[in-house]
């Protein structure tokens, strides 16, 4: 029996989890232990083979709290039609147009204004859009100094080339609390998560 050469085309390129059930609920507790411990580096197992220029992070991240209910925006560099093949054919989620508009947001290190992104309303705050955000290093580097819940004292780390821009606008957004953006950043395996509560200095 001949296999439907569109069918074969439409499979997406790269791996996906081994165990889907099981490394996905190990990646949803790393991810609940890094927002509850901000700024903390923390190593993701998981055996996958993303395709590029998904980072290993990224895509078990997306695995893990993706579904068909799902919103996400891609920024523009990493937007190849691999990648959304990839995440379309294992979570089933759903392509927004525009920034505003998604859940889940992954990009690259040129990030747009956070005025474009869903910092949730007054009264539903958690209608917000996560940032997950592929940067070039991820390291105990005193580049940002952590504060906040989840911290005893401070922690210091370096999230490789985002410019100070951008964390003063995040600082301005944080007035709007409880609104405003949770954030992931992620480099090879590694990730680090700055919720909206944790205040950040540029050392």
């Amino acid at each position: 029996m001949s296999i439907n050469k569109h069918v074969i085309d439409d499979l997406p390129t790269g791996k996906a989890f081994n165990n889907p059930s099981h490394d996905s609920q190990s990646v949803f507790r790393q991810i609940l232990k890094s927002m509850a411990e901000p700024g903390s580096i923390l190593t993701i197992n998981a055996q996958l083979v993303p395709p590029h220029p998904l980072s290993i992070a990224t895509a078990a991240i997306c695995l893990s709290l993706f579904d068909f209910e799902t919103n996400l925006w891609i920024e523009t560099s990493l937007k190849t039609h691999e990648v959304i093949k990839y995440l379309k054919f294992h979570t089933g989620l759903k392509i927004a147009d525009k920034p505003k508009k998604a859940s889940f947001c992954i990009l690259g290190t040129s990030i747009p204004s956070l005025d474009e992104f869903c910092a949730g309303t007054a009264d539903y705050p958690e209608n917000s859009s996560t940032l997950i955000i592929q940067t070039d290093e991820i390291s105990t580097r005193a580049q940002l100094q952590f504060e906040g819940p989840g911290i005893k004292t401070n922690r210091y780390v370096s999230v490789g080339s985002i410019n100070k821009g951008f964390w003063s606008d995040r600082e301005e957004l944080q007035s709007l609390f409880p609104r405003g953006l949770d954030l992931v950043f992620t480099q090879n395996n590694k990730m680090i998560s700055v919720p909206r509560t944790t205040k950040i200095d540029v050392l």
